[in-house]
């Protein structure tokens, strides 16, 4: 059995081809029968909606078709949901995105004051057959922390960039997985306006140079902003 891990839902073809015709959707959740894999026929793995994965035969129900492996998983999305939710008490919590087996969650936290709530996100990994918070694992324990999984650089293992916290000072970690689940990870970077006043501003997202952000000193009467862009040879943020 899988699940499907997609919050948009996971579309059935006729054929194993993104121009075949649709015949039915798998709701983020909920589960299918993987029957065959192409994976096994030799086929190389093909980025789809900015994942990895291959054309899978799958049994819905009484329905039968092909879908994408990049948005199903051995093992049940919901558990994560129903775990998170009873760590954070916030029955607004919802799913973010999944590469690998890791996962964001984002939930509601008075992380800066006590009279005001704000989205923070949660990391988390499927490991030993169980959903595990990694929150601590990866730097961001503390503080109003946002978290991305996807593609940094140009090679097939999941990346993630951390940033936030509070009270006039935001932290930016960059790092580069080294394997599919992220189980070996590059600490590449850290940022943080110096003297600890200003804050670091996401401004764009994607492969290599795609990816922006703006670190920007607020000490002094005027601001100073410093623009880096990903560099892909050296997999670093470098000062444009």
């Amino acid at each position: 059995m899988h699940w499907c891990v997609s919050s948009d839902g996971l579309r059935i073809r006729e054929a194993p081809d993104m121009n075949s015709k649709q015949v039915a959707l798998i709701a983020f959740g909920e589960s299918a029968v993987v029957v065959q894999d192409k994976k096994d026929d030799g086929k190389e793995p093909v980025l789809v909606a900015g994942v990895y994965g291959n054309w899978v035969q799958v049994r819905y129900g009484t329905l039968k078709g092909w879908a994408f492996s990049g948005f199903l998983r051995p093992y049940n999305i919901n558990e994560l949901i129903t775990k998170a939710k009873e760590q954070y008490k916030d029955d607004f919590l919802f799913f973010k995105s999944m590469l690998g087996d890791f996962a964001v969650v984002s939930y509601r936290s008075s992380c800066v004051t006590a009279d005001e709530t704000f989205p923070v996100d949660s990391i988390w990994r499927y490991k030993d057959k169980k959903w595990q918070n990694v929150n601590r694992d990866y730097g961001a324990d503390s503080g109003c922390h946002k978290s991305h999984l996807f593609y940094l650089n140009d090679d097939e293992y999941p990346d993630m960039i951390i940033y936030g916290g509070c009270c006039n000072s935001t932290v930016f970690y960059v790092l580069i997985g080294l394997s599919n689940d992220m189980t070996r990870t590059a600490y590449v970077q850290s940022f943080e306006p110096p003297d600890n006043e200003g804050y670091v501003h996401l401004v764009s997202m994607g492969r290599c140079g795609k990816t922006v952000f703006e670190e920007v000193s607020s000490k002094s009467d005027s601001e100073k902003k410093v623009t880096y862009r990903f560099d892909c040879k050296s997999d670093m943020f470098v000062p444009l």
